[in-house]
């Protein structure tokens, strides 16, 4: 896994990691994926964070359910988008963690999400 960056945008620390874009160098057969990591400043619960980002986003969610994470529960959730190279697979985990909300978008090409969904899954 290597970093490539981060940056502010509206005020809110982003990382982006990319998880696999190098592997196809030392693995047949990897998944190109993406992580995008941030702090929900706003919300009050994960649960809510999620359903903000649900209405406001424009993805098309397909489940939403609760996981154990850290000592707490989190909220996740499968979603469907629009990018510039066509449709992607996202995974979102939203976790209250010390009074925040951390929250993880793992996306991927739709061919390809079924195999990157639990590598993503992972990371959160």
């Amino acid at each position: 896994m290597s970093v490539s960056g981060a940056t502010v945008i509206a005020g809110v620390p982003l990382a982006v990691l990319i998880v696999s874009a190098l592997m196809g160098d030392f693995e047949a057969g990897a998944v190109p994926m993406a992580v995008i990591f941030s702090i929900d400043g706003e919300s009050a619960s994960a649960r809510n964070a999620a359903t903000t980002f649900s209405r406001q986003s424009g993805v098309t969610v397909t489940r939403s359910w609760q996981v154990p994470i850290a000592g707490t529960t989190a909220t996740r959730l499968t979603a469907t988008a629009e990018s510039q190279s066509g449709q992607i697979g996202v995974l979102s985990t939203f976790i209250d963690f010390g009074g925040r909300v951390y929250v993880f978008h793992g996306l991927a090409s739709t061919q390809n999400f079924a195999r990157a969904q639990s590598t993503l899954a992972g990371v959160a």
